[in-house]
């Protein structure tokens, strides 16, 4: 993908126009750790905060014709019935992938604390993580755009009072605030947090400008 490419991808995520196979490839380039995808989009959705407070700024060139195509296409035909034998998955939708061995760490801010993206989705706005909390870990207090839910692999996490072990889960509402969560002994876990808030929380990964 060329680089003007990945800046029109993040662009139209920004403005709130990008979905589809468009969708899929920023996805899929961001739950890779891709660093140039990761400080595109950073960018952009510092342009957008920009542009709600009133400072203009200038989009790339040829995003308004773009916009207004989405804007101004037919509505999509009817699908095809299915076929009674469907085909298998290509492998860019289907994917395997065992964390404990595959795949690199993303950077995170809090010492002894580490995490990989297993899935990403910017439309729904939500982030799939596989995170390693050391022994005597603390991750601290913070604010839910929109729901939190954890699963308990191994170890003990503590939050609101509570020692989790494996097996456990918890939900927190969106819009809520979460005291922070607490290993004694270490633990993993599967998250499922607000994209949004990821992106605008984790450190851009090495190379990124």
């Amino acid at each position: 993908m060329k680089p003007e490419e990945l800046q029109e991808l993040a662009a139209l995520h920004a403005a709130g126009a990008l979905d589809g196979p468009d969708a899929a490839a920023l996805c899929g380039r961001l739950t890779a750790g891709d660093a140039a995808a990761w400080s595109e989009l950073r960018a952009f959705g510092e342009v957008m905060a920009r542009v709600a407070a009133a400072r203009p700024q200038t989009p790339p060139a040829g995003l308004r014709d773009r916009l207004l195509r989405r804007i101004g296409a037919p509505a999509a035909p009817a699908p095809a019935p299915a076929p009674a034998s469907p085909p298998p998955l290509p492998a860019e939708v289907f994917q395997v992938f065992n964390p404990a061995r595959q795949g690199d760490w993303l950077p995170a801010q809090i010492p002894g604390a580490r995490f990989k993206m297993l899935s990403l989705d910017l439309e729904r706005n939500f982030a799939l993580l596989y995170a390693q909390l050391d022994a005597g870990t603390r991750y601290p207090a913070h604010h839910h755009s929109a729901s939190e839910e954890c699963y308990v692999l191994t170890g003990d996490l503590t939050t609101e009072g509570r020692t989790l072990r494996a097996g456990d889960f918890y939900r927190a509402d969106a819009h809520t605030d979460h005291e922070g969560l607490y290993s004694a002994e270490g633990c993993t876990a599967l998250f499922i947090v607000p994209a949004r808030d990821l992106l605008a929380t984790v450190p851009l990964p090495a190379g990124a400008a």
